[in-house]
């Protein structure tokens, strides 16, 4: 661990998980917040040892963020990337002496359009999304695929859907909504909730919290978690500390845990 390390905080946006071609930032501030020198970073975005891009940006001293906006290129497939850097004390240009540090995060690049020919897998099924910000009406309007929006599980009592999503935090508190969502299941229809933050039941199940560091396990050889490592998750989930809601199974339940705390 170098010197940069402990005086600087980087933030990067989707916690480095970048899709190519669209804008993605890095945040840089001190990790002191009455830090007294002023210094300049120096960047690069570097894919086995061919720079993409580069700049360098202007530190200030005290509690300021600086951000640093890139565009990464398109991909194919995922790659992964490295950011390297190096922080000089300002006015000091290139003399080694003001070299206070220099390190580097990898940053993993994946295909701009995760949804191409969603459209032509659902096909004719019938998707009803259960979105009242209509984040994710939105990605299904932009992939071309036909579904119904609903703003309240209510409009499922009529008709039978397929496909059921329900947008995060999408349900009340009280588990009277949830009934029309159940019956779609039971009839078959595959349903996704997204993080649900206010009820405290899902089904017939507890929502209980718990933290990611209690030795979460993951199937990584279900689909559902193909083409991403077992760190990515843990990655994504940010602090090990920080409690997650998740659904409490009974012992012998009939289910999959695809990740689950033993």
């Amino acid at each position: 661990m170098d010197a940069t390390v402990t005086l600087l905080i980087l933030v990067l946006s989707q916690q480095g998980y970048w899709f190519g071609g669209q804008p993605e930032t890095v945040d840089v501030r001190w990790a002191i917040a009455d830090q007294n020198t002023a210094a300049e970073l120096t960047w690069a975005l570097v894919a086995n040892g061919v720079t993409l891009a580069s700049g360098k940006a202007d530190i200030p001293a005290g509690d300021a963020s600086t951000t640093i906006e890139l565009n990464p290129p398109k991909v194919r497939a995922r790659t992964t990337l490295t950011w390297r850097y190096e922080l000089r004390q300002r006015g000091d240009g290139a003399a080694a002496p003001g070299l206070l540090g220099k390190g580097s995060v990898a940053v993993e690049l994946f295909p701009d359009d995760p949804l191409e020919g969603l459209a032509a897998r659902v096909g004719e099924r019938r998707v009803v999304v259960i979105d009242p910000g209509g984040a994710i009406t939105a990605a299904l309007d932009a992939a071309r695929v036909p579904h119904t929006r609903a703003a309240h599980t209510s409009a499922l009592q009529v008709g039978r859907a397929d496909v059921v999503l329900v947008a995060p935090d999408a349900l009340p508190a009280s588990e009277i909504g949830q009934g029309p969502l159940l019956q779609q299941a039971r009839a078959g229809a595959g349903v996704m909730l997204f993080e649900q933050s206010a009820p405290q039941r899902l089904g017939r199940y507890i929502v209980a919290e718990r933290k990611t560091s209690d030795g979460l396990q993951w199937r990584m050889n279900h689909p559902l978690l193909r083409g991403l490592a077992q760190n990515d998750w843990r990655t994504m989930l940010g602090d090990g500390n920080q409690p997650r809601r998740a659904i409490q199974l009974p012992a012998g339940e009939a289910a999959l845990e695809i990740v689950y705390w033993p």
